[in-house]
């Protein structure tokens, strides 16, 4: 797994600390690293580093559901928590996303 933030490294490195999630982001692509989202620069510099051509993005933005459709993965948007649900799901799906989640935790259930 990837993360692909505009915030810078030090933020993103806090937050994986504070959430206990370090671990599940090994690649860490942070605004120090590439051009700001909706470039598709961030998203294609993490699947580089991952060593991979297909992938699938999460993200709470249309800035990210943008750049992973210009990179060329599958957009998943996520509802940010305490933002109104039918005005963010359809914020997400008019930027491209395939499928919009709940919460980040609906895609284990995706997974094999």
């Amino acid at each position: 797994c990837a993360l692909v933030t505009g915030r810078p490294r030090r933020d993103a490195e806090m937050t994986l600390e504070r959430f206990g999630l370090s671990d599940l982001f090994p690649i860490r692509i942070c605004m120090e690293d590439a051009p700001a989202k909706p470039s598709p620069e961030p998203v294609r510099h993490a699947l580089a580093q991952l060593g991979v051509q297909r992938a699938w993005m999460l993200g709470d933005t249309p800035d990210d559901v943008i750049a992973a459709r210009e990179a060329g993965v599958l957009p998943l948007g996520v509802l940010a928590p305490g933002v109104p649900t039918d005005t963010s799901t359809q914020t997400l799906l008019k930027a491209g996303a395939a499928r919009v989640l709940n919460t980040w935790q609906e895609c284990l259930e995706m997974l094999p």
